[in-house]
């Protein structure tokens, strides 16, 4: 696809140190971002489909760090097991990779696929729970949204030998530890170095525990076996202590991952406190979806939400948290609005009734923003976005609208 995105009131990068770009059209052509400045800079009348944002916020698509997808026969739904086996209702809704996406995600990470009933906690159920969930969402796109899914769990008796093989299938995710058998630094540290000789990025579980057979962890055993990303500091739902918190933010360079289901004062607090260091590139945003407690297509932009609103941050620096900050972590090449990146990209605006300007505004009050668009390797996938409120103006195809 050979587009154009013209008109846009605020280009926002998902850079953390510039935020905000002093542009207000992009191109895109083969699936990535070719140019970004004026209208003319970018010969936008030469695009075969031209988008006009009519003064809306661009944005690079927001990447959940944090899921636990889980395949069935009919495809990704969304499906409570863990909740159920504790006696919970069960929640069951098919579309989850779709709703999400219609919420301005168009990347999401596994932190492992642990909503199965019945999951086996065996070196070989977990090696080849990995190496299947790998292939499936590899080739699995619902609603165009980059599934990267295949997290192994750490099982006491697995082999340097067994990274080997998955690393050869295309594993490179460790899910969070804590959630498999091995769980003390003791049993974690040699799984985790063979894991990382072989290519794999390794997640850590915090807070209040809600699978059983789980563990929860805190500052000392964290530091000890230095995973790449500290998952839900302020608690999916229950959050670590604040001391913990300020070990891990003054002791370490982790990345910390935030979530709207956690504790809101420990998201504020953390954010802060990680402001006044010059250290928020080490923040990021996920969901804990679909298994989550709460969970909403919505968690994301609601946890960006709570940034921009709650801590003086400003709304734009609480988007790259969501994006570019994460795309750095894992290492995709989107989340940013920059030549070269993958074409994610949402358009959005102040909802109908908040008392925001734009998106940006609305953010800092508090709202929820809407969704006008949604596109996906430069193609749109929602125009407008279903499961946000009704935005104050919508975007409009002014060429090639039956292309």
């Amino acid at each position: 696809m050979n587009a154009a995105i013209i008109n846009v009131g605020t280009m926002v990068s998902g850079d953390i140190e510039n935020d905000v770009l002093e542009a207000d059209a992009i191109r895109i052509k083969d699936g990535k971002i070719r140019a970004i400045g004026t209208a003319e800079e970018i010969g936008a009348n030469s695009a075969d489909l031209v988008v006009d944002a009519n003064g809306t916020t661009l944005l690079p698509g927001l990447i959940d760090s944090h899921t636990h997808p889980v395949l069935l026969m009919n495809g990704p739904i969304v499906r409570d097991m863990h909740l159920l086996e504790r006696g919970r209702s069960r929640l069951q809704v098919s579309g989850w990779l779709e709703a999400s996406m219609h919420a301005g995600i168009t990347s999401m990470i596994s932190a492992g696929e642990l909503t199965i009933s019945g999951r086996g906690r065996t070196p070989v159920a977990s090696k080849e729970l990995a190496i299947a969930a790998r292939h499936a969402f590899t080739h699995l796109r619902y609603g165009g949204v980059k599934l990267h899914g295949g997290s192994v769990f750490l099982e006491k008796g697995m082999t340097e030998s067994d990274f080997q093989e998955m690393a050869a299938q295309g594993v490179w995710l460790v899910a969070e530890v804590g959630l498999g058998s091995a769980q003390t630094p003791e049993e974690v540290i040699p799984l985790a170095d063979w894991a990382r000789k072989n290519g794999m990025m390794v997640l850590m579980h915090t807070g209040g525990t809600s699978l059983k057979g789980s563990k929860s962890s805190g500052a000392d055993e964290i530091i000890a076996i230095q995973p790449d990303v500290v998952c839900h500091i302020n608690g999916g739902t229950t959050g670590m202590s604040m001391e913990s918190i300020r070990r891990l933010i003054e002791e370490t360079d982790l990345t910390l991952e935030l979530v709207y289901i956690g504790n809101p004062k420990l998201l504020a607090d953390s954010v802060v406190m990680l402001a006044e260091k010059g250290d928020l590139h080490r923040v990021i945003c996920g969901s804990d979806g679909p298994g989550g407690v709460a969970y909403s297509p919505q968690s994301v932009l609601q946890t960006v939400r709570n940034i921009a609103c709650l801590t003086g941050i400003s709304p734009a620096k609480a988007v790259a948290m969501a994006t570019g900050n994460t795309a750095r972590v894992f290492g995709l090449n989107t989340g940013k609005l920059e030549v070269g990146r993958e074409a994610d990209l949402v358009l959005m605006d102040a909802p109908s009734g908040s008392v925001g300007q734009d998106a940006m505004t609305a953010l800092a009050a508090g709202d929820i923003p809407a969704i006008p668009m949604v596109m996906i390797d430069g193609e749109i996938v929602a125009m407008p976005g279903k499961f946000t409120p009704d935005p104050n103006r919508q975007a409009a195809l002014t060429k090639g609208a039956t292309s």
